[in-house]
C-alpha cells in the first residue's frame, strides 16, 4: 500500500498497514477530467500542480496535518492502474482500507457554501451520492467527514445521519454501525447500490466486493458478466436465499430469465427486506454446469409454474417473498414472470412438494426465446396416464416407470420434451398398479405388462407410436434396449410395425382387457405437441355351451310346434342340422 507523507508530499511504500502500525487519513471523491495519475505523481513534471486533481491531494494533506494524521491515501496517484495485478490488489483491498483509516474526508465537489443553500435541501442532490465506488467509501470508515466545494467542513457522518441516510436510502442504524452489515440480508445491502452508477460497467461489481466480503479478479472488458461472477462469489459462502429476491423493471424484453439478476438495478425495491429465520435454517444450495442446484420445498402451481420461497419478507410485518419459476423439463427451471413476486401468504395451503431442482443461471433474450419454444413437438400422455407419485385415473390399473429419456420428462406436465427437434424416440413401462392391502389384481397375477413406444423420425412428416407387451415377439428385447440406447429403441419399434393395440391376459391365459394407444396433434402453450392417450375396454368372460344348452336351444324364426307335427305325421326323423342351414 502506497501512502502520501503530509509533510513530504512523496509516496512511501508500506507492506503491512494496519491501525495499530500507521493511522492514515483517507480521501473519498467524485472522479473528474483532470485527476494526477500515479505516473503523473512520481514524474518530475511540475505542470501537474496546475491541475484539479492536485488540489484535492494538497487539500487532504492539509486536513490529515491539521489532525496531527502523517499520511493520506488517495486513489487517483496511490494506485498504479497501469498494473493489472496491482489494481486487481486495490480494489480487492479497497474497502479494508477505507475501514481502517483513522478519518476519511468526503469532499462533495458540488455541495455549495452553507450560504447559498442549507445543506438540509443540499445535500440529496450531490452526485457523491450516485456513484458506485462512494458507496464502500460511506459505509466502511468510522468516520467520515463532508467538506462542500470550497472545503469547508458541514458536518460528520454521525452528525447528519438523517440526511445522510435520506440521501443514500440506507437505514441510520447501519451509517452507525457499519460493523455489523454482514448481518444484514443480502438483497438488502444490493438495493443500496441498486441507483448508482460507474464509469465502467464492470467497476458497478466491482465496488461492491468488501461490502460481501468476498474477492475476485478484475477483468474489464468482461460486461454484466462481472455483476453475474459477484453473484456467484457470493452464494459460495451463504445460502441467504435473499440474493434471488430480485425484480426486473419490465416483462417486455422477455419471458423466462435466469436465477441470478443482471445488475443491481434490479434489487431497487428490496430497501427494506428482512430475513424471516436465520439463514441456518434456508435449504442449501450450490453451482454447477447446469445451474443453481437447490433441494427444497416448491410450492406447486398450475401447468409448469411453481413457487420458490425465499425465507423473507418486506419489512416487519409484509408477506413472506416468494418468486416465480417454470419447468422446462426434466430437473431443470428458469425464473419466470420476473418483474414480480410470488403470490404467497401467510398460511397458504397450497401443497408442498420437496424437490431437487437446477434453475438456470442467467438467461438472454435469445436463450429465453428458445426456452419458449422448448416444447414444441413434445409429446404430451394425456388420458389413462398414472405414475407412482402422482395417479391422475385411479380407474387406470397401470403405472408408467421408467418413461425414457428420462432426463426429458416433465413430471409436472406429464411430457417428454423434443427441445424441438424433428428426430426423437420415447417409451414408458406400464406395470400393474398396487393400491395396497391383499387385494392384488388380476394383471399383476398374469405378471401382464406394456411398452408404449413412440417418436418423430427427420424422414417422416407424421409421428409414430406403437404398443408391445409380454406375448410380443419384440416387447422383451425393446425394454431392455431401451433402457440402454433409446434412439436405437426407437429405430426397432419403428421397423417391427408393431399394432396400436394389444390383448392383456389372466393368469390362465384368457384375454381380459384390450389396451389401444393413439397420437392427437394439438397445442399447448400455444405451441404444436402430440398428445398421447391410452385407452381400455374390458373383453366379456367367454360363454360355455353344453349338448344339454344345445338340446334346449330354440331358433326364434322356426315355428317348432307346426314343425313337429309335421314331422310326427310324416314319421320323419327331426334333425337340427336343418336349423341351421
Amino acid at each position: 500500500m502506497r501512502l502520501i507523507n503530509v509533510d513530504t508530499l512523496l509516496l512511501e511504500d508500506f507492506m503491512v498497514v494496519s491501525p495499530d502500525t500507521v493511522e492514515y487519513a483517507i480521501l473519498s471523491h467524485t472522479w473528474e477530467d483532470d485527476e494526477v495519475t500515479f505516473q503523473e505523481y512520481t514524474s518530475s513534471d511540475y505542470s501537474i500542480k496546475q491541475k484539479k486533481g492536485f488540489k484535492k491531494i494538497h487539500q487532504t494533506c492539509d486536513l490529515a496535518r491539521r489532525d496531527g494524521i502523517r499520511y493520506v491515501w488517495v486513489d487517483t496517484c496511490c494506485i498504479d492502474k497501469t498494473s493489472s495485478a496491482e489494481l486487481t490488489e486495490a480494489i480487492n483491498s479497497m474497502y479494508n482500507w477505507y475501514r481502517d483509516a483513522k478519518v476519511c474526508y468526503a469532499w462533495l465537489a458540488d455541495l455549495p457554501p452553507a450560504a447559498e443553500e442549507p445543506i438540509e435541501s443540499a445535500l440529496r442532490n450531490c452526485r457523491w451520492f450516485t456513484r458506485g465506488w462512494t458507496l464502500q467509501e460511506l459505509l466502511a470508515p468510522s468516520r467520515v467527514e463532508f467538506y462542500d466545494r470550497g472545503w469547508s467542513f458541514r458536518g460528520t457522518k454521525k452528525d447528519l445521519k438523517d440526511l445522510v441516510a435520506d440521501a443514500s436510502q440506507i437505514g441510520t442504524e447501519v451509517l452507525e454501525n457499519p460493523e455489523n452489515i454482514y448481518r444484514l440480508p443480502i438483497a438488502q445491502r444490493m438495493s443500496w447500490a441498486a441507483r448508482r452508477q460507474t464509469t465502467r460497467l464492470e467497476d458497478m461489481a466491482y465496488c461492491l466486493i468488501g461490502i460481501f466480503e468476498v474477492n475476485m479478479p478484475m477483468l474489464y472488458g468482461e460486461g454484466p458478466r462481472a455483476f453475474l461472477r459477484l453473484q456467484e462469489e457470493i452464494v459460495k459462502d451463504t445460502n441467504d436465499l435473499s440474493i434471488f429476491a430480485w425484480k426486473t423493471a419490465s416483462t417486455a424484453q422477455q419471458t423466462y430469465h435466469g436465477v441470478f439478476a443482471r445488475s443491481p438495478a434490479d434489487f431497487r425495491d428490496c430497501g427494506q427486506l428482512q430475513l424471516i429465520d436465520q439463514t441456518i435454517s434456508s435449504p442449501e444450495f450450490s453451482l454447477g454446469n447446469k445451474g443453481l442446484r437447490i433441494h427444497t420445498d416448491i410450492v406447486s402451481g398450475t401447468g409448469a409454474a411453481h413457487l420458490l420461497k425465499l425465507n423473507c419478507k418486506n419489512g416487519a410485518l409484509g408477506l413472506p417473498i416468494s418468486i416465480w419459476i417454470h419447468h422446462h423439463g426434466g430437473e431443470v427451471y428458469s425464473r419466470s414472470r420476473a418483474s414480480e413476486y410470488g403470490d404467497l401468504e401467510l398460511g397458504d395451503a397450497r401443497p408442498l412438494e420437496k424437490k431437487s431442482i437446477y434453475i438456470l443461471r442467467q438467461l438472454d433474450a435469445r436463450r429465453s426465446a428458445d426456452l419458449e419454444t422448448s416444447h414444441r413437438h413434445a409429446f404430451v400422455f394425456r388420458r389413462n396416464f398414472n405414475t407412482v407419485l402422482n395417479v391422475r385415473y385411479p380407474d387406470c390399473p397401470f403405472n408408467a416407470s421408467p418413461i425414457m429419456p428420462w432426463p426429458s420428462w416433465d413430471s409436472a406436465r406429464c411430457m417428454l420434451h423434443t427441445q424441438g427437434f424433428d428426430q426423437f424416440n420415447g417409451a414408458a413401462y406400464f406395470s400393474p398398479r398396487h393400491n395396497g392391502g391383499s387385494d392384488i389384481s388380476e394383471f399383476s397375477m398374469a405378471g401382464e405388462w406394456f411398452l408404449v413406444a413412440f417418436g418423430r423420425c427427420q424422414e417422416e412428416e407424421a409421428p409414430w407410436i406403437t404398443v408391445h407387451g409380454k406375448g410380443d415377439a419384440h416387447g422383451l428385447k425393446l425394454l431392455e434396449v431401451g433402457q440402454k440406447d433409446i434412439q436405437r429403441m426407437g429405430r426397432m419399434a419403428r421397423e417391427s410395425l408393431g399394432t396400436t393395440s394389444l390383448l392383456l391376459k389372466d393368469f390362465a391365459g384368457n384375454p381380459i382387457n384390450r389396451v389401444s394407444v393413439s397420437l392427437d396433434e394439438g397445442t399447448l402453450d400455444g405451441q404444436g405437441v402430440y398428445f398421447i392417450d391410452i385407452d381400455f375396454v374390458d373383453i366379456p368372460p367367454p360363454t360355455y355351451v353344453t349338448n344339454n344348452d344345445l338340446l334346449k336351444w330354440r331358433s326364434p324364426h322356426v315355428n317348432y310346434g307346426h314343425d313337429r307335427r309335421l314331422d310326427e305325421e310324416e314319421g320323419e326323423e327331426f334333425s337340427f342340422g336343418n336349423l341351421f342351414e
